[in-house]
């Protein structure tokens, strides 16, 4: 873990919250799973604009 640099920690978690909300989406159909879905996606996005520009400004 200590060789991982710091700036690549939010797009890990993006990638986990992305494939968590995949997970939700292809359960059932209700109105809960399409919500936590689509807040997994959204806390996904999030982290990837908040890695991209943590690598672009240690650069």
């Amino acid at each position: 873990m200590s060789s991982i640099p710091t700036s690549l920690f939010p797009i890990l978690f993006a990638v986990l919250a992305a494939a968590a909300g995949l997970f939700f989406s292809r359960r059932p159909q209700d109105v809960p799973n399409a919500l936590v879905s689509k807040i997994l996606y959204a806390i996904a996005v999030g982290c990837l604009v908040i890695g991209l520009w943590t690598l672009m400004s240690s650069h």
